[in-house]
């Protein structure tokens, strides 16, 4: 604004003339002024229409923030000394503050909540009594909600181009569970924000979960290790049964087909062992380890375990470690050890510590024979393992 009035203030003073349309008017202040006084003398007066218009706009902002805080601090006022009161004796039936029918009631409330500040400082409220409550109170909370005209104002703020409004009303929907709000929610997952669009993610998972994991089959782009996280939590958190596992097993974008596996792990789902398999041999590393930890927990057989060492080469070292210290389980105490002497021979030193580990608890005449090994890099790592245990 300030910048604006410079512009304008100094175009008057350089322009003998102005054009408007077809028309040329003459600029009086160039010709009565600027045209009969010396440099200096325009000079000292271009900077004090700059110091007018600069102390003009700043009166100006001054008065709005005193104005502003002045409301803020009796909506403030209003909300500890009634609308607080209101609540608690609504939720523990004091009839001192809540006389007659739940009208009665909405009345009141709405006589005290009509602006933006105080329906956040109210929502703001009954959502944190709502999270911190069970039983009896947080069905009134939850009830009070539905009564009370706020869901045009949450739809407002949903739809509203600032994101704290956004975040905001993400929050109590996610809360207490308006599933209403679900088709509005949509538009937010094709946001630039970040921030955003993994928040109208984790809502809508709460709310649908089965439903919020089949719209990610229609993502285009790489999830990353944030965003699978917080997927697998909502979705083990959700205490849904029926999730669509295979389908999102079945998916080719890595991230998807990685969050069914570890979803269907993390479940016991041993049902899905066989549509686990069909990702054993993928591209993706990512994929490929799941799987195999998957097939890990699953694993009863000694034909599960002779699969997992068919693939050891194809997963990552982390993975690699899983699979050594899992061989104490194996069925077949002298294949797990005839695979466990072979890596302590032929793998790096990481792998053969874990190897010799295992070795301990399968047979400890064979971690002893390693004492005095011809290989330098076996003897440094039985010494590493004796010192340890």
């Amino acid at each position: 604004m300030i910048a604006l009035l410079i512009i304008v203030g100094g175009y008057f003073f350089v322009h003998p003339s102005m054009l408007r349309g077809n028309s040329i008017f003459a600029n009086s202040l160039y010709e009565n002024v600027v045209a009969h006084s010396p440099e200096w003398l325009l000079v000292v007066d271009y900077l004090i229409f700059l110091f007018l218009v600069t102390s003009l706009v700043i009166l100006f902002l001054i008065v709005v923030y005193i104005k502003r805080e002045n409301k803020s601090k009796i909506i403030e006022k209003q909300y500890f000394d009634k609308i607080i009161p209101l609540f608690f004796s609504y939720i523990y039936q004091d009839n001192a503050y809540v006389k007659g029918s739940q009208d009665d009631l909405i009345k009141t409330f709405q006589k005290l909540i009509k602006d933006e500040r105080s329906k956040k400082l109210f929502l703001t409220l009954i959502s944190q009594v709502h999270a911190m409550t069970v039983g009896e109170v947080k069905e009134k909370t939850a009830l009070l909600l539905r009564i009370m005209p706020c869901r045009d104002w949450l739809y407002r703020n949903l739809h509203s181009l600032v994101l704290v409004r956004q975040l905001f009303a993400l929050k109590v929907i996610a809360e207490f569970h308006l599933t209403e709000y679900s088709k509005d929610m949509r538009w937010l997952l094709k946001r630039k924000n970040y921030i955003l669009r993994y928040e109208a993610y984790a809502t809508l998972l709460k709310l649908h979960v089965n439903e919020t994991l089949l719209l990610f089959t229609g993502l285009q782009g790489a999830l990353d290790l944030w965003e699978m996280n917080m997927i697998i939590k909502i979705a083990l958190d959700s205490g849904e049964q029926e999730l669509e596992y295979a389908l999102l097993i079945r998916q080719d974008m890595p991230e998807l087909a990685a969050i069914g596996i570890i979803l269907a792990r993390l479940n016991r789902k041993k049902d899905l062992k066989s549509a686990i398999l069909t990702k054993l041999d993928v591209d993706s590393q990512l994929v490929r380890d799941e799987a195999v930890l998957a097939c890990l927990d699953f694993a009863q057989s000694l034909s599960d375990y002779i699969l997992l060492i068919d693939h050891f080469e194809k997963v990552s070292e982390k993975v690699q470690k899983r699979i050594l210290r899992s061989m104490i389980s194996c069925p077949d105490q002298s294949f797990a050890i005839h695979f466990l002497k072979k890596i302590v021979e032929t793998k790096p030193v990481p792998l053969k510590i874990v190897a010799l580990i295992s070795l301990l608890d399968l047979d400890l005449n064979v971690v002893q024979s390693y004492e005095n090994h011809s290989d330098a890099s076996i003897r440094q790592s039985f010494l590493q393992v004796v010192s340890f245990y």
